[in-house]
């Protein structure tokens, strides 16, 4: 490097050193100077950066710096955690899109030259350097930033607008936790911890944006930062920002608010600032609400609503409205700028807080703000208000945080708060580290005298102004000073995962006192409150604690009708309906019947109507309901009852289905194991019923928290009736009733790029006996184009009746004699709705007609050509019993209108031979119709829980 520009480099760090302040590099701490030389319409940022660090750790002699920039490559560390979360666009990224370190240079303080690198891939960069007499390092670096596009993390270069959202992409000191350096790559999280460090920073602007930065101004193009982790700094047009000045605090918002809305969001902001002003100290610099935070922390049904014709429709009032949109990323951003903590280890604590703060500005200033707003007011009908008769109307937007958290607990994907972040599911990750987290702050704060708890976290985050707060420390400081034990706290809610289930298991009057039996299901050791009420007002309130599976209180005997367990209130549970206990018998058990679905309540057994409908040859139209006790969130006892009127048989027919789910919250080997039973009543032929009972169970195996790999293990029994025809045959009297026992292992992967699944079925009945096995496996090649892979194999062990293929192996139909199959003509043997294909047994496409009673093979594959195209191939290879081995093949091109539920099958060349030329073609043409709603919204939600 030329010795002037080291003097030119001396002369920026030296006037940015007097703007920051001398005592502050005096300081343990870290210092950072950078000048950034942006260009227009460029992805390319020059960067002059002076270091100046104290020595720490045990490697003295040796530097480590973060190049996370270089994480925005196709095989990086955060390509994998997106892909795991669902993400796609990294993986298939354009190289021009993907972000990178190039010219590296590194100086020692006398301008000699320590490392260059012309590219340099890594996330972190170690060298030698010897310390100063101060115990400090001193060097320069230069390097050139090649920009990834934003739309992988929301930080990057727009070129359509030609913006810049800058974050993490500097070369960052190494942070040390005991003494050791801590490996840490960018996964887009922002969950990386950094010394608090000064930030001294020169921009140089030759684009047409302008710059906004949670930095504090200094002069014209320089900025400094005061114990900061890290900082944010775009260059956007005045369009696409807006700042509002409440008092002596500036927000800066990354996105343009109506001018109306503006004006009420001042008041709004003020109000806000106010209520944070009680736990934190002022920022003295901007609170910079970028759209990133502003699209992670959105909450759905707040907005107004745009109607067709109609125009917009209010949920709620402008200033409520503005109020709860705007409330969670204030107190994200204030938190985030005001406590410093290990965000992978410890990063429940100050996420936590987040939602507990949140909680408690509601509960001030929302405490009755309904939380589907004014909709059951507006929404009238001959002058009803129908949605007043959902449970869900009487919530409040407080009852938000609480709904959420219990629905996901009830998926038994739940895991302990104190999981490294990086280790949470990604759904885990605002939801345990945040919302579970926060609730379990306010249920503790409940328990406390109240005010203590506040009074408490006031004090933590004072005492740590300037200093990493650790876990170990807000844990002490809790233990110490609290007036009541707060052991269980952090055992029981920080380092377990399991939740707990209260119930009330007996009350009995006595003559001097009230004896109530609580069962604790999962052994909760911490403290439960009960409350004695009449007529909706308390009478009496007790905290109690045990561990034990099962233990008694004594109420003193007043005039009651309800006892309650309370802790639901503040902290969900798994299971609501058993907390409640009424005197009077008549009212122990209460029925409510609500048209669709709605939220479960302790004080109802909710049974649910939904209009039921479906098509098939011989029932023709089916109309029905479906009665069910299915809410939002799943339940332990489900149960679905769905008559339906056939207008072809003129008869009522349908189905039961019965399901317990025992969720097995400390074992390591089962998640969950379901009880299952049901009865199905329906036509298989013009004027022939079929009925069918079924019940099983079925053991879901415990798996890796970050695995989308998922193992069922099912026993299935059924028995099936078919009622015989006039003058029935043989063959038709014996297949007139048989039993089926199914073992089967069942594998599923929802893997972004390779999606697979599978099962292991060995079947047995008192006709024969066959073992199977399918492995469907799905590669994407890029965003719009996936390559699939099945394979199918299948033998008999014993089949007797060879005068009926009933029970055979179809290569291109199958006769599902289980009745699983939602087939719209299943007895037929010519027409449209005999060409009704299911990917099943042997998956052909082409109509060979060939049944096996002995042995079948087959491989399916679907290849892509463009969006919504393939071409598909199946050869296979089968064997009928006394009889030689054929093989067959057969090729085509599959139409895929909505894949996997609407496909169009043309068969091109096969072992008939070359079907286009073929007489009648379009009865050689195939269709896959899967309209079982139920179905497609079960696969997507699994799917989902599993990212």
């Amino acid at each position: 490097m030329p010795y002037k520009k080291c003097l030119i480099n001396f002369f920026i760090s030296f006037v940015v050193f007097l703007c920051v302040g001398e005592q502050q590099l005096m300081a343990q701490t870290d210092s950072l100077f950078v000048k950034l030389i942006f260009q227009a319409n460029s992805d390319l940022v020059k960067v002059e950066q002076s270091f100046d660090l104290p020595v720490r750790g045990n490697e003295v002699g040796k530097v480590y710096l973060y190049a996370w920039v270089n994480a925005y490559r196709r095989k990086s560390v955060m390509s994998r955690v997106k892909l795991d979360g669902g993400d796609e666009k990294l993986y298939f990224a354009n190289n021009k899109n993907l972000g990178e370190i190039r010219d590296l240079e590194i100086f020692n303080d006398q301008g000699k030259e320590i490392n260059s690198f012309r590219r340099f891939r890594s996330e972190i960069l170690d060298f030698k350097l010897s310390p100063n007499k101060g115990k400090r390092y001193k060097f320069k670096a230069n390097y050139v930033i090649k920009l990834p596009a934003d739309g992988f993390t929301g930080y990057g270069y727009n070129k359509n607008n030609n913006s810049y959202i800058f974050k993490y992409f500097l070369l960052h000191p190494g942070f040390y936790e005991d003494g050791e350096f801590k490996r840490q790559n960018f996964k887009d999280l922002e969950s990386l911890s950094s010394n608090n460090t000064y930030y001294g920073v020169q921009i140089e602007n030759h684009t047409k944006s302008d710059v906004y930065t949670d930095l504090k101004a200094v002069s014209d193009g320089v900025y400094k930062g005061d114990d900061r982790s890290f900082f944010e700094l775009t260059l956007l047009n005045p369009n696409q920002i807006t700042e509002i000045e409440v008092e002596d605090q500036k927000v800066i918002f990354q996105e343009k608010i109506p001018a109306e809305d503006s004006a009420l969001l001042k008041g709004v902001l003020a109000k806000q600032i106010k209520f944070l002003s009680n736990y934190f100290p002022p920022l003295n610099e901007p609170l910079f609400i970028s759209s990133k935070l502003l699209r992670k922390t959105n909450q759905n049904f707040i907005d107004d609503v745009k109607i067709p014709l109609l125009g917009k429709y209010k949920i709620y009032e402008d200033t409520i409205r503005l109020d709860l949109k705007s409330l969670a990323p204030i107190v994200s951003a204030y938190c985030d700028r005001s406590i410093s903590v290990d965000r992978r280890g410890d990063h429940w604590v100050s996420n936590g807080l987040k939602t507990y703060l949140a909680l408690q500005y509601l509960k001030k200033y929302h405490k009755d703000t309904p939380i589907i707003g004014k909709i059951p007011d507006d929404l009238s009908l001959l002058k009803l208000r129908p949605l007043y008769w959902f449970e869900s109307s009487k919530f409040k937007f407080t009852d938000r945080y609480p709904l959420y958290h219990r629905y996901f607990m009830k998926q038994n994907i739940d895991q302990p708060i104190d999981t490294p972040y990086d280790q949470l599911r990604a759904v885990n990750q605002k939801q345990v580290s945040s919302i579970k987290t926060g609730l379990a702050y306010d249920y503790l704060a409940e328990y406390l005298p109240a005010g203590e708890f506040d009074v408490l976290v006031k004090k933590i985050i004072r005492n740590k102004k300037s200093e990493l707060l650790t876990k170990e420390y807000f844990e002490e400081y809790l233990k110490v000073h609290a007036s009541k034990d707060v052991g269980w706290f952090f055992e029981e809610m920080i380092k377990e995962s399991s939740g707990f289930d209260m119930a009330i298991s007996s009350v009995k009057d006595g003559k001097d006192s009230v004896r109530v039996v609580i069962k604790n299901k999962n052994r909760f050791g911490g403290p439960t409150q009960v409350v004695m009420s009449k007529d909706s007002i308390d009478l009496y309130k007790i905290w109690v604690k045990s561990n034990k599976n099962k233990f008694d209180i004594n109420l003193p005997k007043w005039n009651y009708n309800k006892i309650t367990l309370k802790h639901g209130d503040y902290f969900p549970e798994t299971e609501v309906s058993n907390n409640v206990y009424r005197k009077e018998k008549w009212k122990k058990t209460k029925f409510k019947l609500s048209p669709i679905g709605d939220i479960q309540v302790p004080e109802f057994q909710q049974i649910f109507v939904w209009p039921n409908i479906s098509w098939n040859n011989y029932d023709k139209l089916q109309l029905g309901a479906r009665f069910t006790n299915e809410t939002v969130f799943p339940q332990d006892f489900e149960m679905k009852v769905s008559p339906m009127y056939s207008f072809g048989a003129g008869k009522i027919i349908g189905s039961t289905n019965f399901l317990y789910k025992y969720l097995l919250y400390r074992s390591n080997v089962f998640r969950e194991i379901d009880f299952f039973a049901g009865t199905g009543l329906g036509h298989f032929k013009q004027g022939l019923e079929y009925y069918k009972y079924r019940g099983g169970v079925n053991f879901k195996f415990k798996k890796d928290v970050l695995s989308t790999r998922d193992y069922n293990f099912k026993i299935t029994f059924e028995d099936i009736q078919r009622q015989l025809p006039a003058n029935p045959t043989l063959v038709e009297q014996d297949l007139q009733r048989y039993q089926l026992l199914n073992t089967e292992l069942i594998y599923r992967n929802y893997h972004t790029i390779t999606e697979s699944r599978g099962r292991v079925n060995f079947q047995y009945s008192n006709k024969f006996s066959k073992f199977y096995a399918e492995f469907y496996h799905r590669w994407k090649l890029d965003k719009n184009r996936r390559m699939g892979v099945r394979v199918f194999s299948g033998v008999f062990f014993n089949h007797d009746f060879l005068a009926t293929t009933f029970y055979d192996y179809g290569l291109d139909r199958i006769t599902d004699y289980t009745y699983s199959y939602n087939l719209l003509g299943r007895s037929e043997n010519k027409g449209i709705l005999s060409q009704q294909f299911v990917l099943a047994e042997g998956g052909f496409k082409s109509l060979l007609g060939v049944k096996s009673n002995k042995f079948m093979f087959t491989l399916n594959v679907e290849y892509p050509i463009v969006k919504m195209i393939d071409l598909y191939a199946d050869i296979g290879t089968y064997q009928n019993k006394n009889k030689r081995g054929h093989f067959v093949y057969d090729t085509g091109i599959r139409l895929g209108l909505i894949p996997d539920f609407v496909e169009f099958y043309f068969p091109i060349q096969s072992s008939l031979g070359f079907e286009p030329t073929m007489p009648r073609y379009y009865q050689h043409i195939r269709f896959l119709l899967n309209i079982n709603l139920s179905r497609i919204r079960s696969y997507w939600r699994e799917r989902k829980l599993q990212l």
